[in-house]
């Protein structure tokens, strides 16, 4: 925080929106979501960014904006007054997307395709059928992919098919590709929770799935053994 001060003093934008990210990044790892806003807001207030570093700043916001959906969503506290926040999220994100496509920039399309993605999954709360839009955005992702195939953002593409996989109810699907995701990261050494989140959903669905299913059959079961003894 005193190194963005310091910078603020000495006007050096570029640099000083970079520490900004930083140190918001820090904020969101603590939740502290509305510490991580106020940074970048007076960043938004103060300076004058090029277009690489304003996209950045933009895409960082969506994030923070994101974070507070899934947040509620997780309380159980969403609702429609969330929405302004949903569309807001949806135009930082579009701007960026538009921009790294245009700018060919391959590391921010493969970090916008996943924000994307997950935006596709909040949206589901406010009613909006966005299924073929993450569809979309994974087929895309599939094909950036292939221009910067580094295991950190391989790991990524399958936690994002996942979570595709999930939104069109291919539970099964979407434990297999969780898998792949989950033995990638262990074999880099990492254990994200994220993954094993979206591993779990992708379990816990799929079980759902199969209970419902087993449950319809035993009431059609009962309902015609019942029919059967009245005749």
């Amino acid at each position: 925080k005193k190194v963005l001060d310091n910078q603020l003093k000495h006007l050096v934008p570029d640099k000083t929106c970079q520490t900004a990210l930083e140190l918001g990044a820090i904020y969101r790892e603590l939740t502290r979501f509305d510490d991580a806003m106020t940074v970048y807001e007076k960043i938004e207030n103060t300076c004058s960014l090029s277009a690489y570093w304003n996209a950045r700043l933009k895409l960082n916001t969506g994030i923070i904006l994101k974070n507070r959906l899934q947040l509620r969503i997780s309380e159980g506290n969403v609702s429609f007054s969330d929405y302004e926040n949903y569309k807001k999220t949806e135009e930082f994100f579009k701007f960026v997307y538009h921009y790294a496509k245009t700018c060919d920039d391959v590391l921010l399309q493969l970090e916008i395709q996943a924000e994307l993605i997950e935006l596709c999954a909040i949206a589901q709360y406010f009613q909006i059928n966005s299924v073929s839009s993450a569809r979309n955005y994974i087929t895309e992702m599939e094909k950036t992919l292939k221009k910067y195939p580094v295991p950190l953002r391989r790991i990524q593409y399958y936690r994002m098919l996942a979570r595709v996989q999930i939104l069109e109810k291919n539970y099964e699907k979407g434990i297999g590709e969780a898998r792949k995701a989950v033995n990638m990261a262990e074999q880099q050494g990492e254990h994200d929770s994220l993954l094993y989140h979206i591993y779990g959903m992708s379990i816990r669905k799929f079980v759902e799935q199969k209970l419902y299913e087993e449950a319809k059959e035993c009431k059609r079961f009962n309902e015609s053994k019942l029919l059967e003894e009245k005749l």
